[in-house]
């Protein structure tokens, strides 16, 4: 069975042993229903990218919350998906200097947490309710991988209870956005 969109209520798929949630998959024509965005001075534009043959969303502009998606679109709903549904699997290609992207929890003591990934600088920093991790890309498309439940576990000594958002500032194209039970591969998720 391939994988399909979630419907707008983000409804996890179970094949082959592996819970997945799509969340945004540029190929659908319908992809942004659910997704909010935020365009400042950026824009949004699905159009075919050149090396995968396919059609991709670019989100152009500065990398801050001026020029964003967000999933789900109204986020006093969070995301509907299986606890176990912790590890965020992206396809992202930069296509400004600077990409970043954002990720809300709901950690095991009921405290709202957000994991800040950015290329802008390579050291980690702790707050209270924030962590600011360094992410190191490649020209060209990355799969971008990230252990919800770890970052929570290493930073807070808690565990990840929902994903309540997920925010993708601009500076880049995107292909596919997702959460999994654990870190499939690209291989092991077309496969079926």
């Amino acid at each position: 069975m391939k994988i399909r969109r979630a419907e707008k209520t983000a409804s996890v798929e179970e094949f082959e042993g592996k819970k997945v949630v799509v969340l945004l998959y540029s190929v659908d024509s319908n992809c942004l229903e659910g997704v909010g965005r935020h365009l400042g001075s950026g824009s949004l534009t699905r159009l075919e990218d050149l090396e995968l043959k396919s059609p991709v969303l670019e989100l152009s502009g500065n990398a801050t919350s001026e020029n964003c998606l967000f999933i789900p679109e109204k986020a006093s709903t969070g995301i509907k998906s299986d606890a176990s549904l912790t590890h965020l699997i992206m396809a992202i290609k930069p296509i400004s200097k600077y990409c970043s992207f954002e990720v809300q929890v709901l950690d095991s003591k009921g405290i709202p947490r957000r994991f800040k990934v950015t290329n802008f600088g390579s050291v980690s920093r702790l707050r209270s309710i924030q962590a600011i991790l360094p992410l190191k890309l490649e020209e060209g498309w990355n799969r971008v991988a990230v252990d919800l439940n770890h970052i929570c576990k290493t930073a807070y000594k808690t565990t990840v209870s929902k994903v309540l958002k997920i925010q993708l500032n601009g500076g880049m194209r995107i292909r596919r956005v997702l959460l999994a039970d654990s870190p499939y591969s690209d291989e092991s998720l077309a496969k079926g």
